[in-house]
């Protein structure tokens, strides 16, 4: 059983557990991510996220509370040239965002995203986009409670890979695939009333 990886993941290294292309490909459409658009990711980890929104966005800053991930982030983008990437090691969930940039989309690949939402929403657009993956549903649920006050036109997906064999006496589904890896909520920063 070998999972197929585009050509732009197989040169990425890993340190922690990554986002794969099937999750990151639904965030990309469901945000209307585009070449203007600057984006927050927190929670880089090996930054396969981080580096694919680089890839289709004006600008990413990402966020780490671990400096070997970043190290690890920071070496793939150095890998693949991609330069309209800046890393910080700082913790969103405790301390708030203090630099002066307004972004169209918020990721998060954190246990505590409800906390770091409330440290970074001033850095938001109204309406900007926010995209949270998680492992488990009760987080998504626990998640969800904390922050459907601040939130609209939210979506919860879970993504599932199988690949199909291809064959002449019979094409089906193949025995294996990439089932369960996250849950991914997708919503609207609500903006408040006037």
């Amino acid at each position: 059983m070998k999972y197929y990886l585009p050509e732009f993941y197989r040169r990425l290294k890993r340190g922690p557990q990554v986002i794969l292309p099937k999750d990151i490909g639904i965030i990309l459409t469901y945000t209307d991510l585009n070449k203007d658009s600057i984006c927050l990711d927190i929670g880089t980890g090996s930054g396969w996220l981080a580096l694919t929104l680089a890839r289709f966005c004006k600008h990413v800053d990402s966020f780490d509370i671990n400096e070997e991930h970043l190290e690890i982030a920071k070496r793939n983008a150095s890998r693949l040239d991609i330069k309209n990437i800046d890393f910080y090691l700082k913790d969103l969930t405790k301390e708030r965002l203090d630099n002066r940039q307004i972004y169209d989309l918020a990721t998060f690949d954190i246990p505590s995203a409800a906390d770091a939402l409330l440290n970074i929403k001033d850095s938001l657009k109204d309406n900007a986009y926010l995209a949270f993956y998680m492992p488990n549903i009760d987080q998504i649920k626990e998640l969800y409670i904390k922050i459907k006050d601040m939130i609209k036109d939210q979506i919860c997906l879970e993504i599932i890979d199988r690949e199909i064999l291809l064959r002449e006496k019979g094409v089906r589904p193949v025995n294996y695939g990439i089932m369960h890896t996250g849950y991914i909520l997708i919503a609207r920063l609500s903006t408040p009333p006037c």
